[in-house]
């Protein structure tokens, strides 16, 4: 490579320090892999123990916060990888400039960069990806055989790091088979070799053996191992005939939608272009590289399954990665057969571009964190925090394991209370608490057994979807951004209530908090609507023991932090008119409910009240 394109890597990387996360982010599983490097534990499976290990590793550089030093390790091996993309596609093109100007263009893809970032083990993954197909080509080029012992030990610690390399696997053996007479290998030494990259699993039973705090499946015996390293807390995927009919009009229509959004239409027909001309001028790779993106991304896609949540296709925009960088191969030969008639159009859309995706920056992004914190200095020693999700489990997971902030203050994931061995660690590591089921189900073992035994000793608060185990001796109201456990023969003294819940918002850091900040599908939107569900719980206590202004209040608030968010709405609206006969106010606010949530099973019913009330005036 010309010395004189270092300067371009350097920027690049430059500019990813720039807008790294400061802390953990809301991005996939970001905190548990901080969480997993710092305390040298196992996170979810596959336990991920090469990231771990390398993540340690960062987690020593005296540099910020834990969180900031993870984060690094994404933006180093992006740049690797950028590095060994520009080395794919000069060997392919035999051109310095369209090489540099197209991973120029990936390294600020929208998806690509984010994940640049923060610490997600998909920057290793995308390394992985180049450095094998690259191996290839030389392989392909020179025939020699010890770099396909290389190719072998690398393809091992792939297949450690992620399993989505497999998808990979149709597209190596074809290039493979071609060459079958003219390489001489030796298979025994192969396979060692790639066995030798499926060491770092030794990892996952000697961590569990040290009892760690985060200690997914607890994997220190031959049968929890293979749980953990097969993925079966996920069960098993199956793939039938009819999901290829199912991926006309789901699957691939999704797929192919991220393509374009990340891509942009123009880049995403120069992809095309490029697929054109591989076939006419490039046959050489074009069946590898065109097997490599069919499997790594249509039929990857139709094995994922579909899902019409706009949070969970974020989340599967991720596993897409690998089909991005091998159609950003296409992408730049696609600028190889066009670059010289419209360059100056090329460069300008390009700095557009980049300009565009600088939204991505995280360097402020402290939504998360200010989250977890809020929550846990919200209640008293001691408390039980019942929580459920992902993002928000690894949080405090974050804060208390890794910042040892708030252990007087004991958190359980409601999901991670259906595995044994998560009830099992917690009857370990909280002798104060009282789980009296082996696993959580929801219908032999509820919430409720737990919260029966425990009640008298801890304050309890809970968040996340409606407990009806709790109805019958229980009501819920809102403190803080969770709520707050109260038996019904209590007297509910809603002042005081009211009171405490002024102080702990008063209390709270409330950094860029407003959807208007994030992207509708991303979990920080979900965050925002979380606060705002939080103020919504609070009016919706007040409402109930008749505190209409307070109930106001809040709802107000709700509405404010999340413009989208529907039940406020309607509630408001339900108090204008009873409490305060306010006839226009409630006809505003319930078209405004009905033009976010159309589908109410009340819609008819709503309309019918309005149509009323309009005539009334």
């Amino acid at each position: 490579m010309n010395k004189k394109y270092y300067i371009v890597f350097i920027t690049i990387f430059s500019i990813y320090i720039i807008t790294l996360a400061s802390t953990i982010t809301a991005t996939g599983d970001s905190s548990e892999m901080v969480v997993a490097s710092y305390v040298l534990g196992i996170p979810h499976p596959p336990g991920y123990p090469l990231y771990t290990l390398l993540g340690k590793i960062f987690t020593l550089l005296p540099l910020f916060s834990i969180a900031y030093r993870v984060n690094i390790m994404s933006a180093v091996f992006s740049i690797l990888t950028l590095i060994f993309f520009y080395k794919i596609l000069f060997k392919l093109t035999k051109d310095e400039i369209v090489s540099i100007f197209s991973t120029v263009f990936l390294a600020f893809v929208s998806i690509y960069w984010e994940y640049s970032i923060v610490a997600e083990v998909f920057s290793l993954n995308n390394f992985f990806v180049c450095l094998l197909v690259y191996i290839l080509i030389i392989l392909e080029e020179t025939k020699k055989e010890n770099l396909f012992y290389l190719f072998s030990f690398i393809l091992g610690l792939s297949l450690l790091h992620h399993h989505s390399i497999v998808f990979l696997i149709p597209a190596f053996l074809y290039l493979l088979y071609k060459n079958k007479y003219t390489l001489k290998i030796n298979p025994v030494k192969a396979i060692v070799l790639f066995l030798l990259g499926l060491l770092p699993y030794i990892y996952l039973p000697l961590a569990a053996s040290s009892r760690p705090p985060l200690n997914w499946d607890d994997p220190g015996n031959f049968k929890n191992f293979v749980h953990m390293v097969t993925r079966g807390d996920y069960g098993k995927t199956s793939f039938h005939v009819e999901h290829i009919f199912d991926m006309r009009y789901g699957q691939i229509w999704v797929y192919l939608k991220s393509l374009i959004r990340h891509f942009t239409i123009i880049g995403f027909i120069i992809g095309l272009l490029g697929i054109y001309f591989s076939y006419k001028h490039l046959k050489r790779y074009f069946y590898f590289i065109i097997v490599a993106f069919i499997f790594a991304g249509l039929f990857f896609v139709c094995f994922l399954g579909y899902t019409s949540d706009k949070v969970v296709l974020h989340t599967l925009q991720r596993l897409y990665l690998i089909s991005f960088l091998i159609f950003a191969i296409f992408f730049g030969i696609g600028v190889l057969h066009i670059f010289k008639y419209v360059y100056p159009i090329l460069i300008i859309l390009l700095i557009v571009f980049i300009g565009l995706n600088y939204r991505i920056d995280k360097s402020d992004n402290y939504l998360l964190y200010d989250f977890c914190s809020n929550m846990l200095k919200s209640y008293p020693p001691n408390s039980i925090l019942i929580v459920s999700g992902d993002t928000l489990s690894m949080g405090l997971d974050y804060l208390q394991m890794v910042e040892l902030s708030r252990k007087d203050v004991i958190v359980l994931d409601q999901e991670k209370l259906t595995y044994k061995w998560y009830v099992v660690q917690k009857k370990e590591q909280e002798k104060n608490l009282i789980i009296p089921f082996e696993y959580y189900d929801g219908y032999n073992y509820v919430i409720k057994d737990l919260v029966d035994k425990n009640f008298d000793s801890h304050k309890i608060f809970v968040t996340g979807p409606r407990e009806r185990s709790l109805d019958s001796d229980y009501i819920l109201i809102g403190q803080g951004l969770l709520r707050t456990l109260y038996k019904r023969t209590n007297h509910i003294n809603i002042d005081k209530i009211k009171e405490e819940n002024d102080k702990i918002w008063e209390n709270f850091k409330l950094r860029k908090l407003n959807t208007k900040y994030y992207d509708e599908d991303s979990f920080e939107s979900e965050i925002v609507t979380i606060y705002a569900k939080a103020r919504f719980n609070q009016g919706w206590a007040y409402d109930f023991y008749g505190k209409y202004n307070y109930a106001v209040e809040e709802y107000k608030k709700a509405i404010e932090i999340d413009p989208k968010f529907a039940s406020p709405y309607k509630n408001l609206g339900i108090v204008y008119l009873n409490a305060f006969q306010k006839y226009n106010e409630t006809i505003d606010l319930w078209k405004k409910y009905l033009e976010l949530n159309p589908n109410d099973p009340e819609k008819e019913k709503i309309e019918f009240e309005i149509d009323r009330l309009q005539g009334s005036r």
